[in-house]
């Protein structure tokens, strides 16, 4: 079996501003929104503040999917215009980035209509001895522009298997939370710890491990987040636990191992 390893080059300035009429500014955010491009929008959205705009305006159109720390930023971002009495509104709003917003309590804060709420799925039991898994791997060094790159591989796993629609979203959604995850806590040495991932897909389903090297910890353990309270992490297993229909941790591979399943056909 081939294991690719990966190598990413560091993406273009993520945020672009723009003035427009009326007093009203434009952010357009350029590329995958990563913990960079969130910590990049907090400050931008705090220097136009200072010129008391009527409204700023988000483009999000550039972008496909957000994880939960893109979610704190653009909730940190609606917070302060709020009470400094200016305008927030998002444009150009994916059918993903609308979905997890609705997971995670956002819609209405961020002026977004809200959308059914996944339950978290009890479906068990997967056969690992079919003979007809299709099995990739991959190995990467940590790296925050590793993040959206790896996730983008391991979804063109998934819609090569004919994952598509809601479905393909929620995978998408799933893995950006993984492996931002894998990067954030599972990495105490950017550059050198290793993040691997194994992708099985068959007709029926698309499985994904991703392992890291960070040290253990008991996911049962994160409480369950308060929207209006975003913090910088624990949004992410709750938003991994209601778009996959299996979520799994193991421990000591040598660090922590997700283990996600998304069925592609109905009962």
């Amino acid at each position: 079996m081939k294991t690719n390893r990966l190598q990413f080059n560091i993406s273009a300035w993520p945020i672009s501003q723009q003035a427009v009429p009326n007093k009203s500014a434009r952010l357009v955010i350029q590329d995958d929104f990563s913990q960079v491009s969130a910590d990049v929008l907090a400050s931008s959205v705090q220097s136009i503040i200072a010129d008391c705009p009527n409204e700023i305006i988000v483009d999000v159109g550039k972008i496909d999917v957000i994880d939960s720390s893109g979610l704190r930023a653009l909730l940190v971002a609606a917070q302060r215009c709020s009470a400094a009495g200016i305008g927030f509104r998002l444009e150009n709003v994916s059918a993903c980035v609308a979905r997890i917003a609705g997971i995670s309590g956002l819609s209405e804060i961020l002026g977004l209509s809200e959308c059914d709420v996944p339950k978290i799925s009890i479906k068990h039991d997967i056969d690992l001895r079919q003979e007809n898994w299709k099995t990739q791997q991959f190995v990467a060094e940590s790296s925050a522009q590793m993040v959206g790159e790896m996730r983008d591989k391991i979804v063109a796993q998934a819609r090569e298997a004919g994952a598509s629609g809601i479905k393909l979203c929620d995978i998408k959604i799933a893995i950006g939370e993984a492996i931002a995850n894998a990067f954030r806590h599972g990495s105490t040495d950017s550059g050198i710890n290793l993040i691997r991932v194994k992708c099985r897909t068959c007709k029926e389903a698309f499985w994904v491990e991703i392992e890291d090297e960070g040290e253990t910890f008991d996911p049962d353990s994160v409480p369950e987040p308060d929207p209006n309270i975003l913090k910088d992490h624990g949004m992410g297993i709750y938003i991994m636990r209601h778009t996959m229909d299996v979520v799994e941790y193991s421990f000591n591979h040598p660090g922590n191992r997700v283990r996600m399943v998304k069925w592609l056909v109905d009962d």
